[in-house]
């Protein structure tokens, strides 16, 4: 599950990097040193990766269904050696939160909510209210 939200919500949305050599990109060509942006949230949502891209479906992350493309194009903390170092702490600590959250409450959205990205240093979703209904022992 966790994956599957940072595949849809990674919390970096744009990322850059520079060419080391001149190279080709796409049939452009990029000489050595000039700059590349490019997108997690945007490529984690390409139907030629993934299919049905807007829909949440953690399954899509289970071992007989994932495939080397998706794994290669699936990078919420970056890639290389300029991927986050704290990308393994993090994920563990989301477990670790959700887990310890959901053993006692209910999380319910508003209706009417609409989730869209805010886009800033990180991205952050907007639009929707949650409730938290504490569970019955």
């Amino acid at each position: 599950m966790i994956n599957e939200s940072l595949r849809l919500h990674p919390p970096v949305w744009l990322l850059s990097r520079a060419a080391l050599v001149d190279t080709e990109l796409g049939g452009h060509p990029l000489p050595a040193g000039a700059g590349v942006l490019f997108s997690p949230y945007a490529l984690h949502r390409d139907p030629e990766v993934f299919t049905e891209p807007e829909r949440f479906d953690p399954d899509r992350w289970l071992d007989e269904r994932v495939g080397r493309r998706q794994r290669e194009a699936f990078m919420p903390f970056g890639a290389g050696a300029r991927r986050c170092i704290g990308d393994a702490f993090g994920l563990a600590e989301a477990q670790i939160a959700l887990a310890v959250l959901l053993r006692r409450w209910r999380v319910r959205a508003v209706p009417g909510g609409k989730v869209e990205p805010q886009l800033r240093m990180t991205m952050r979703p907007q639009g929707v209210r949650l409730v938290l209904e504490r569970r019955a022992d």
